[in-house]
């Protein structure tokens, strides 16, 4: 069960990297583009809303090993909508694109966190391994 549990809480930050990489895909495209239609403008906020939505899943789930959250919310308020944010000036585009990546970079290492406590959890045959490698390797019987 506990595997099950910890493959869901890996899944779910897989899910909100994807949806993240997507809001910054998006948020470039409105940057480059002259003009921003109204359908990119609806994407960017179901992105957003799903990524507040896993968010809030995730903050729960996890607990404090979830640590970027506060970034998160700082790239969510600063996109209020996409036209909104290309006029910004370019120091507060630079700013939050710097926050964005910090939380990209947080969620990564969530993921790996989360892989190596899954290869690491005990079998399912109940074997638990008693302490490190090297005092395992040093000791005598």
């Amino acid at each position: 069960m506990a595997d099950s549990k910890m493959e869901l809480k890996l899944r779910l930050v897989n899910e909100i990297i994807a949806l993240w990489q997507e809001l910054e895909r998006q948020i470039e495209q409105a940057l480059e583009s002259p003009a921003i239609d109204a359908e990119l403008e609806d994407h960017c906020m179901a992105t957003k809303t799903k990524i507040a939505q896993r968010k809030q899943l995730a903050k729960e789930m996890i607990g404090d090993e979830f640590n970027c959250d506060g970034a998160i919310v700082k790239v969510l308020l600063g996109v209020p909508t996409l036209d909104l944010f290309k006029a910004q000036s370019p120091i507060i585009v630079a700013n939050l694109r710097n926050v964005w990546h910090d939380a990209f970079i947080a969620l990564n290492q969530l993921a790996g966190s989360l892989k190596i406590q899954m290869t690491d959890s005990p079998k399912k045959d109940g074997k638990k391994k008693k302490g490190s490698f090297l005092s395992r390797l040093t000791r005598r019987k």
